[in-house]
């Protein structure tokens, strides 16, 4: 059981952990396509999964040279096939100036992050963040706002989508929503995270609204209950403190709990798994139960921890990143900058 760790969550052991590499490998056969983060999936029906990814790499043609690749702020992939070992994919990006852009266009100065994404209806909610270059360097972005697109039919080809401003109500700029997502009920869900210590905040839209690309009648969880933002009960309090900038949420049929999937620290960090019986919670403590190989190096960087609920082929597929430190003078290994996949067995 390469690099896992003794762990249990409500009396539920993590039994095994293993590589998925036919899933690991739909996303190192693209010909350009050489490389991106984030990983956010969701089901769109039909045999097919959506891919969103932050910064992205596409190569200039087939030789897939990352040093001359162009640098985009966001990708996005559609698998067919629910099982890896039958589906392939199809690699997306937009157009800037006669060469490679964002597949969510820039506005301004400003780019688009990817989060969760949700199937509502006949339409598709992205979330994410706004962000912008305050200084130079790796950490010099910064965070202008929550983001929340609406693509009205998610069944049309990608390259014709036409992102609409959902308006999402979000409180305050301090707090990004969109770090994780799930639909239970009648309702949306979006986690948002605030501070150093990365708190975890929830709201929660009507699924009727979010079926109509309209984010803008948010209630927060606050004081042990649902609140709208006029009610002044003071801003959303936290539901659990040490989360991570992204994460997962889904409901298990099986074990009848909402699951959290995250990186726990920060560089060399390992999976751990939160539980909860509702979408607020109580949230269990995250139990750490798997550390990448990569988290083993000098100098590690991984991160981006999440579950992929959709994908089918036996276990839970979660997901990380490895990546560099800018000032790190090593090269950077052919497969970092890639997601990572291992098949999560409870």
């Amino acid at each position: 059981m390469l690099g896992c760790l003794c762990a249990c969550t409500d009396a539920k052991p993590v039994r095994d952990v293993q590589p998925w590499p036919e899933l690991n490998a739909l996303f190192r056969d693209d010909a350009r396509w050489v490389g991106g983060d984030g990983a956010y999936s969701c089901d769109l029906g039909n045999n097919r999964v959506l891919w969103l990814f932050g910064d992205s790499l596409i190569a200039k043609d087939a030789t897939r040279n990352r040093d001359t690749a162009t640098f985009i702020r966001n990708s996005a992939a559609i698998q067919t096939g629910y099982d890896p070992a039958q589906a392939f994919m199809a690699f997306y990006w937009g157009e800037k100036d006669g060469h490679p852009g964002s597949f969510i266009a820039e506005q301004g100065d400003r780019w688009f992050w990817p989060g969760a994404c949700a199937r509502t209806g006949k339409g598709l909610v992205l979330l994410g963040q706004w962000l912008h270059q305050e200084s130079p360097g790796q950490w010099g972005f910064a965070a202008v706002g929550s983001a929340g697109l609406f693509i009205a039919d998610a069944d049309a080809d990608p390259l014709t989508w036409q992102p609409q401003d959902a308006h999402l109500t979000a409180y305050g700029s301090a707090a990004i929503f969109g770090a994780a997502g799930v639909i239970a009920g009648d309702f949306l869900f979006a986690y948002g995270t605030t501070g150093a210590t990365h708190d975890y905040l929830l709201a929660r839209f009507r699924l009727a609204d979010a079926r109509l690309g309209d984010l803008s009648h948010a209630a927060f969880f606050t004081a042990g209950a649902w609140h709208a933002p006029d009610e002044f009960v003071g801003p959303p309090q936290a539901i659990f403190s040490l989360g991570a900038p992204e994460s997962s949420v889904h409901f298990d049929a099986k074990r009848q709990q909402f699951m959290m999937i995250q990186t726990e620290g920060f560089g060399a960090t390992t999976l751990a798994i939160r539980t909860a019986p509702e979408p607020e919670g109580p949230w269990s403590e995250p139990v750490s139960f798997y550390r990448p190989p990569e988290s083993f190096e000098e100098g590690a960087f991984v991160y981006a921890g999440k579950a992929h609920p959709a994908i089918a082929g036996g276990g839970l597929a979660v997901s990380y990143v490895p990546s560099r430190f800018d000032d790190d003078p090593r090269p950077t290994p052919a497969d970092y900058y890639f997601p990572h996949f291992v098949r999560v067995s409870f």
